[in-house]
């Protein structure tokens, strides 16, 4: 691939790196969309804190471009942690590595392996999308509240509470990249709401029509059941999400509410 050689030319090249932090950041996620090995690169030995010089608008293009342009986000994403960019430009989401999960309902690892199991799952479904840039940056932010709320209960590891905590973070996250309002809400309420879906369906025969009215109120459903359905399926095993979706549906139509 022409542009596959072009990049491995660039990424040589240290002067194209050292002369503005953004073509580091930009390079290096075009990196891992076209799967060019990272090993060795200058990025490695730039100095600490050169990419605080970065244009935090041009970051949000940046990130949102790839994460909605490439069949699989996640690579970019392990790039960028690779090279220590995501430590110096993300230390939200470098929180992420090595937050510890409950086994049983999470097999794939810790918070970062699920994220990008996530975001790829995501990323196949953006098609579906009213709002495909806050869908993406909600996969990305979805658990970003874990690393602050993770604790033990009986033998277990648990996060309660990180969908509020996470939504405050995510907020946070998006106004330092001068994200719009619009944008910085709809993220927000999704990453507040994102597992909403699949506790409603664990406790349906106790559910009132009334949550089911809230939560519509609260955010938008169908965004929602396409982040729900990525995070419920991004955990390295076979799950079935239909159920739950079509139990919500269901419901939906039988109270005659307006999606």
């Amino acid at each position: 691939m022409i542009r596959g050689s072009i990049l491995k030319q660039i990424l040589a090249r240290p002067e194209c790196l050292q002369a503005d932090p953004m073509h580091a950041y930009r390079l290096v996620l075009m990196a891992g969309r076209f799967s060019i090995p990272i090993e060795g690169l200058p990025v490695n030995s730039l100095p600490s804190g050169y990419f605080r010089k970065l244009d935090r608008k041009q970051v949000l293009y940046q990130l949102s471009r790839y994460l909605l342009k490439a069949p699989e986000p996640s690579r970019g994403i392990l790039c960028l942690q690779e090279t220590g960019i995501l430590r110096e430009v993300h230390p939200l989401l470098h929180a992420l590595l090595g937050c510890e999960q409950e086994k049983s309902h999470h097999p794939e690892g810790d918070v970062f392996q699920h994220t990008l199991l996530v975001v790829d799952q995501c990323r196949r479904r953006v098609h579906l999308s009213q709002n495909p840039q806050a869908l993406m940056l909600a996969a990305l932010l979805h658990d970003i509240g874990k690393p602050v709320t993770t604790g033990y209960h009986k033998g277990k590891v648990t996060s309660y509470g990180h969908d509020v905590t996470g939504s405050k973070l995510a907020t946070g996250f998006l106004r330092e990249l001068h994200a719009p309002q619009k944008l910085i809400e709809a993220v927000q309420q999704l990453v507040r709401e994102h597992m909403q879906p699949v506790l409603l369906f664990k406790q349906r025969d106790k559910i009132s029509d009334k949550a089911i009215r809230r939560l519509l109120g609260r955010v938008d459903i169908s965004e929602l059941l396409l982040l729900s359905e990525a995070d419920y399926l991004g955990r390295g095993i076979q799950r079935d999400y239909q159920p739950i979706k079509l139990w919500l549906q269901q419901c939906i139509e039988r109270l005659k509410l307006r999606v």
